[in-house]
């Protein structure tokens, strides 16, 4: 099964011919935070054995200031999927607060125009079209002006880091291999987190999804695996289309979703079944945190060299 927010519910699809006949259920939507990735994995599997799940992660659903983890929502939830009378379908469908399906429609909406899929083994599926550099630009501004601003993983009772650890002590418990990568996003992103004055927080906690992997497997290392695609490569830096020009834009649908065609790409790699350029989605080794953290900065350092236009786009905004 395949868990995490829009990326994961756009990006991965459950046919794939990457999963080499997989049987595999998208239940990613837009708007879940870490919270909902535990309560679907969980309730999940108390009705239908899970051996293997891929968590897809990304530092916007850590962020408690946006959607807050609502306890009380969590229970009624957990007394409705208790009912085992309830059909399969029902038990999905009853996972959505409000707040999520709202999220869902907002990033729906702003994706402009789809093609509609309906997959036998997941949730919909949207196909963009034609994104163009406008819709880069207000994307990346949304993000400064308003999803980044009073950004925090923690509010007064509530940790999203705790939410991360539960998933993996759960998965530990019930011997679910847990597969967890965090999403890749275009490198203009990855700049807007820097001009959020987040990278060091962006930083810290790329440290502490690593150091609660380390603790919680244990001497169990091979049920957890971590591969990060948040960095700079030739997928992410990939020329963001040109105003009022279709152009064809392969690996992203806007600059904060990656395309199915990524998504591919990011299968093989967690799959291990093709080998694909070893800088995509590079395997963070439980002692090898500090040392990738470092190379994504020499690897920021030779893009903003090499990207002086769109450096300096993303800068404007500060302005």
């Amino acid at each position: 099964m395949i868990l995490g927010s829009s990326r994961a519910y756009l990006g991965l699809n459950p046919k794939d011919d990457a999963w080499h006949g997989k049987k595999v259920f998208n239940i990613a939507a837009g708007g879940d935070n870490i919270f909902d990735s535990f309560h679907k994995l969980k309730h999940t599997n108390d009705n239908t054995e899970i051996r293997e799940a891929y968590l897809m992660i990304d530092f916007f659903m850590f962020n408690t200031s946006r959607k807050p983890y609502i306890k009380k929502e969590y229970e009624y939830l957990s007394s409705i999927l208790s009912d085992e009378n309830l059909m399969k379908k029902n038990i999905i469908s009853s996972l959505f607060s409000l707040s999520t399906s709202i999220d869902s429609f907002r990033t729906i909406k702003n994706q402009q125009s789809y093609s509609e899929d309906f997959m036998n083994f997941g949730l919909p599926f949207y196909d963009a079209v034609f994104p163009t550099h406008s819709k880069f630009l207000s994307t990346e501004r949304a993000f400064y002006k308003v999803h980044y601003r009073n950004y925090s993983m923690s509010t007064f009772d509530e940790n999203s880091l705790d939410g991360f650890r539960n998933i993996l002590s759960y998965a530990r418990e019930n011997n679910i291999s847990l597969i967890i990568g965090i999403s890749p996003m275009h490198t203009r992103m990855l700049e807007v987190i820097d001009i959020s004055n987040l990278w060091n927080e962006f930083e810290e906690w790329k440290k502490s999804i690593a150091n609660i992997i380390k603790l919680e497997a244990g001497e169990t290392r091979n049920q957890f695996r971590l591969y990060d695609f948040a960095t700079y490569n030739k997928y992410t830096s990939e020329k963001n289309p040109q105003e009022q020009k279709h152009i064809n834009i392969k690996w992203f649908l806007d600059p904060s979703h990656y395309s199915r065609n990524l998504g591919s790409k990011i299968i093989d790699r967690m799959l291990g079944t093709q080998e694909i350029d070893s800088e995509f989605g590079v395997e963070i080794q439980f002692s090898g945190i500090e040392e990738h953290l470092m190379n994504v900065r020499k690897e920021r350092k030779l893009w903003r060299g090499n990207h002086p236009i769109d450096f300096n786009e993303i800068q404007t905004m500060k302005h």
